[in-house]
């Protein structure tokens, strides 16, 4: 909510501790009702089991009509809620919520109630204590034992709101397996017949199965590696004299690119670099296709150059990014928001030249407007002469002119402040160039030691960095 919400940041603060006072109450509840027999339960009192679901089923009716209300105030109070952001906010604050009253309900019907109480109480004392913890969230277990959100209490991104990937669905389908698991752990202990006891065992291994089956998707998810380096030694091959791009931005990227080259030197390939996140699907040069290879961020083509021979090579290729850096913060992405570094990330070919040269770029399918280094010569074309160039784009993002320099920075931003930071920090890097026209702040790898790049005239800023 944070990321996106106009509100005050004591109201977040409080919001976040109101998550666990409404924990709080949904445990004390299933802890006394579980432990508290009445007229209306008596038929429930030979199912434990089924005790348990009628309590959880009657707090998740509650739990609904309290998320009901705090959406409505929410929606008062935040003029950039949206409904993604909505259906986050029930995502978490229902699964906590169960997870409070199924570990009450089940110590509850295991030991006496004061015990089951204070037990019960330290249980979830330690998902808090994980979820608050402002500590690296580098695992697919340390993620998914965060019953919040992954980036409580820590660094944000407040250009690209919630993201609904896989590790998100992952992370939260093993809280709902971990409910089941305590579920059919209560039912293997404590039911009256032994066939109910031994479903609830076959219960419990199948969700410690398919725990462990997530936590092993969700360690194969896309991460931004440290060991990403661009590779100048690619320039001594070859001079790019022109670039053509045509490159769709459409909840990913679908590339075209041709590339005008002339040799330095006799040489048996064509190397670039490429990100490994991206598929390369044809590589033709001067029209005829030629075979290729990739290998981690690289694109080896494999074609025969002559010294000063020119050569028209073209690339397709398509990918999907969401990339995090440890912390958990996007970095690199492609969706309704879009983060596009060329410095820091090779999400197109490039051989990392020092000279300039000339680009041509049509982009087209983007949700918001697209700001670049390039020029911008209508709606959808860009041009410019660069050795590098960059794509940023958020509905999250205002433009803002002050003393005669525009800044295009998330809209929670006070732009004055903003600007006095930023010209402090110049006047600290003796290597940037103080007469910059514009400045985007964005995001990127905390590997980097640069935390600002300036790209022909405009200045762009790292948030995780500065």
């Amino acid at each position: 909510m944070w990321s996106t919400a106009s509100l005050d940041d004591t109201f977040i603060t409080y919001f976040y501790y109101g998550f666990i006072v409404v924990n709080l109450y949904f445990l004390l509840a299933a802890t006394l009702l579980m432990s508290k027999p009445s007229a209306i339960q008596q038929f429930l009192e030979r199912s434990i089991v089924q005790k348990q679901c009628a309590i959880l089923g009657a707090l998740f009716i509650i739990n609904l009509l309290m998320g009901i209300g705090i959406s409505i105030i929410l929606l008062t109070l935040g003029q950039q809620v949206t409904p993604s952001h909505l259906l986050h906010f029930a995502i978490i604050f229902t699964l906590s919520n169960l997870l409070a009253a199924t570990i009450g309900s089940f110590f509850s019907a295991l030991l006496p109630r004061i015990a089951a109480l204070l037990i019960a109480l330290l249980v979830y004392a330690f998902f808090i204590w994980h979820s608050l913890q402002n500590e690296y969230m580098i695992s697919a277990f340390e993620r998914m034992l965060t019953i919040y959100d992954d980036s409580m209490m820590r660094w944000e991104n407040l250009l690209i709101g919630e993201v609904f990937d896989t590790s998100y669905i992952i992370d939260k389908l093993g809280i709902v397996l971990l409910i089941v698991m305590v579920i059919s752990l209560l039912g293997c202990l404590k039911a009256i017949f032994k066939k109910w006891q031994l479903l609830g065992g076959l219960l419990v291994i199948l969700s410690l199965a398919c725990l462990c089956g997530l936590l092993s998707m969700s360690d194969k998810q896309a991460q931004f590696s440290d060991d990403y380096t661009p590779t100048k030694k690619f320039a001594t091959y070859y001079t790019i004299t022109d670039y053509t791009m045509n490159v769709n931005l459409q909840k990913g990227i679908q590339n075209d690119v041709t590339l005008q080259i002339t040799a330095k030197k006799d040489a048996a390939k064509i190397p670039l670099q490429l990100s490994r996140y991206l598929t390369v699907d044809t590589v033709t040069v001067d029209g005829q296709a030629v075979p290729y290879h990739t290998s981690h961020d690289h694109l080896i083509i494999e074609h025969t150059l002559k010294q000063q021979q020119h050569a028209i090579v073209a690339i397709t290729y398509h990918g999907h990014l969401h990339a995090k850096d440890d912390f958990g913060v996007p970095i690199v992405y492609t969706n309704d928001a879009i983060n596009l570094l060329g410095a820091h990330f090779a999400w197109y070919p490039q051989n990392n030249q020092k000279t300039a040269f000339h680009y041509k770029v049509t982009a087209s399918n983007t949700t918001a407007p697209l700001y670049t280094n390039l020029h911008q010569v209508n709606t959808h074309h860009y041009e410019g002469k660069s050795n590098v160039f960059s794509f940023v784009s958020s509905p999250q993002y205002k433009r803002q002119s002050y003393q005669g320099i525009d800044y295009i920075v998330p809209k929670k931003y006070d732009v004055k402040l903003y600007a006095k930071s930023i010209k402090a920090l110049v006047k600290e890097s003796p290597g940037t160039n103080a007469h910059y026209q514009q400045v985007i702040s964005t995001y990127w790898t905390e590997y980097d030691e640069e935390y600002m790049v300036m790209e022909n005239n405009i200045l762009f800023v790292d948030d995780i960095g500065n």
